[in-house]
């Protein structure tokens, strides 16, 4: 079933709405919103994990505690300058396969993982939201997209701010 919905999902970026059909829409909708759960889940583990190493603290505070983590990985060797960079600067060193890496162990890894994962998606997605179906009360893919889209001209740490404040917590 993972493969069928992931398959449909890589069809359906390289195509416009008109050229899919109602079915394969549905499951790309299906597959966009499950990569944004994900993506919002694994910033709350992150979250939840740096709250609890920290004793509580303001999302602002776990934030800097990421950018001083993520100085120490193997795994994001430039994970300082990504952090700092803005959104759109950002977009140059994303991978459009972000979703099928590895989860990362880190929290400030997983912070990164997860908006890394939902900006993919939002890019790949732009020409087929108009398609998607709206959700009853608080659409929090749409929510997360519009952050994005919003706040692409400054800092990740600050896109990052901004998503667990609205759409993870």
């Amino acid at each position: 079933m993972r493969k069928l919905s992931n398959d449909n999902y890589e069809y359906c970026i390289t195509k416009s709405a008109d050229q899919l059909s109602v079915i394969e829409l549905h499951w790309f909708e299906f597959e966009l919103r499950r990569r944004v759960h994900y993506s919002l889940e694994l910033l709350l583990k992150a979250l939840s994990f740096s709250l609890d190493e920290l004793n509580g603290a303001k999302v602002e505070r776990v934030i800097e505690t990421w950018l001083e983590d993520i100085e120490l990985s193997n795994n994001f060797p430039k994970g300082t300058q990504y952090f700092i960079s803005t959104l759109k600067e950002y977009q140059s060193f994303l991978d459009e396969n972000e979703f099928s890496k590895p989860e990362p162990v880190g929290a400030s890894e997983q912070a990164l993982h997860a908006i890394s994962v939902l900006e993919v998606c939002r890019l790949q997605s732009i020409d087929l939201l108009e398609h998607i179906s709206e959700v009853e009360g608080i659409d929090y893919m749409r929510k997360t997209f519009d952050i994005l889209f919003e706040f692409e001209e400054k800092p990740v740490y600050t896109v990052l701010i901004e998503v667990l404040k609205y759409c993870v917590i």
